[in-house]
């Protein structure tokens, strides 16, 4: 992700000022990429401090103190993940949407690489929310996700 957004930032600087932008709809493209570079920036940001919180810090070595802070960032880390799984149907269905979003992209080339990707990146969970508010009933008639749910 940090080189996809080095190649990112190298790419938008290459380009004209923003205020250059012949028409309005390439002056927002322009724009909205900056925005999302910003974004997806912060995340990383935040999790490059959360990667830094598990090295140990000047003189501490790997004491009782080291693994307890160690236990807790751990904690933080899987508590930053949703303990539903995706099913499988979800999964082909958002790489079909994906794919079909980069191939045609690819071949009308309407909007820039760069910003296709981040596209697909801030869709992606969203499409996920969608999809798994859709009650899919099994056999048994319960749904899925009251299947998954823990107790």
């Amino acid at each position: 992700m940090v080189i996809f957004a080095a190649d990112n930032i190298y790419q938008l600087y290459l380009k004209a000022p923003i205020e250059s932008s012949t028409s309005l709809t390439a002056g927002f493209l322009e724009g909205l990429q900056f925005f999302l570079l910003g974004a997806s920036t912060l995340y990383i940001i935040q999790n490059l401090f959360m990667l830094m919180g598990f090295l140990p810090g000047k003189g501490e070595g790997i004491g009782t103190e080291y693994r307890k802070r160690i236990s807790e960032l751990k904690k933080d880390h899987i508590n930053r993940f949703s303990p539903n799984q995706v099913s499988i149907r979800q999964s082909v269905l958002c790489i079909l949407i994906s794919g079909t979003i980069f191939v045609l992209n690819f071949k009308f080339q309407y909007l820039p690489r760069q910003f296709a990707i981040w596209i697909v990146f801030i869709l992606f969970p969203y499409l996920m929310a969608l999809l798994s508010t859709v009650r899919t009933p099994t056999k048994s008639g319960v749904s899925r996700e009251e299947i998954v749910k823990p107790a």
